[in-house]
């Protein structure tokens, strides 16, 4: 239990920098420079991260039973990970003109069929 408040604490601290970090880097810095957009993309992943991390995990914790908390942080986390990267290549994607519906529907489907592959993947090897 206290890994679990020790992570929370952690990933609400990288929101709180990620998202001044932003502020800061929207206001500073001229967007058209290459260093100045991985950064900002960087700094984007990371309050995403934190941001769907923290949602799914209070929501799990909400709506689901207490004793599976190691569960849910694990799963909220990858599937964080998994929304703060759809965030990034959908910007990446509109920033190329590449951007569409069919585009960000294949993304999306993409990332549903390998975190259904993984939870098969652990299923299978929980047998």
């Amino acid at each position: 239990m206290q890994k679990i408040k020790l992570y929370i604490i952690l990933l609400v601290v990288l929101l709180g920098l990620s998202l001044a970090a932003l502020a800061y880097i929207l206001n500073a810095f001229a967007p058209d420079r290459a260093g100045n957009i991985i950064l900002f993309y960087v700094t984007l992943a990371l309050g995403g991260f934190s941001t769907a991390t923290l949602l799914g995990f209070q929501l799990r914790k909400l709506f689901g039973q207490r004793e599976l908390l190691n569960t849910y942080i694990a799963q909220a986390s990858r599937q964080g990970l998994w929304l703060s990267l759809i965030l990034v290549i959908a910007l990446v994607l509109v920033r190329q003109n590449l951007f569409s519906w069919i585009n960000a529907l294949l993304l999306v489907l993409t990332f549903v069929f390998f975190e259904s592959y993984l939870l098969t993947k652990n299923n299978n090897s929980n047998d």
